[in-house]
């Protein structure tokens, strides 16, 4: 008879590496929110909708800018640079491609908010990367980004490409600066907590014990 048991152990996440910096001083939104995107610019992780937002919130005189983080070869990027042009948004959005370990983490430092949507992928290390760094976060609903806030109290969460729900939370975030520092260590603390890579490693050494033992 098969074991219907299951256990699941969720990625790792250096949370000594991945930190905010001490000299990071905290946004109060009076002057600017700055959000992150991270992923690729094909349809699969929803840019263009968080850019039609970002236009409707700068038209209606919020201050926001914006760094979309990519890969070469992941969607087209001469599309989103047409969309950013034809739209007025040079000034507002920067697109940077092929970044480093260390410049990531630089990125997160200096972000308010991460906003992620993804329709594929597995269990985005960008996202505990983020939120060890302080960092709130915007996503879409998706088990791999569910497992890591799965109470519902720091990451706030999406149907994909829903315009309407991502600019509600930007909103919020601009409308109530307090959240930011709230869901900022709300976030950290669970990724030390849970999913820091020595909580981790100890859910790793507890399963093959009990593979051997059985």
């Amino acid at each position: 008879m098969v074991n219907s048991s299951v256990k699941v152990i969720t990625n790792s996440v250096d949370t000594n590496y991945w930190a905010p910096s001490l000299e990071r001083v905290d946004n109060d939104c009076k002057d600017l929110l700055k959000l992150v995107f991270v992923g690729g610019t094909d349809d699969s992780h929803g840019l263009f909708p968080i850019l039609k937002v970002l236009q409707r919130l700068i038209g209606e005189n919020y201050k926001i800018k914006m760094n979309v983080i990519t890969k070469p070869g992941i969607g087209d990027i001469d599309k989103v640079k047409e969309f950013i042009r034809n739209h007025s948004l040079q000034s507002h959005v920067m697109m940077e491609m092929g970044l480093s370990r260390e410049q990531m983490r630089e990125r997160y430092r200096n972000a308010d908010c991460l906003i992620y949507q993804t329709t594929n992928d597995g269990s985005p290390r960008v996202v505990a990367e983020a939120l060890s760094c302080g960092v709130s976060v915007i996503a879409s609903k998706h088990p791999g980004i569910e497992v890591l806030d799965d109470d519902n109290e720091f990451i706030k969460f999406t149907s994909f490409s829903d315009e309407i729900a991502i600019e509600n939370e930007i909103k919020q975030l601009i409308n109530r600066p307090e959240l930011l520092q709230i869901r900022s260590e709300l976030g950290r603390n669970r990724m030390i907590g849970k999913f820091h890579v020595d909580v981790v490693g100890k859910e790793y050494a507890c399963l093959y014990k009990s593979i051997v033992n059985n």
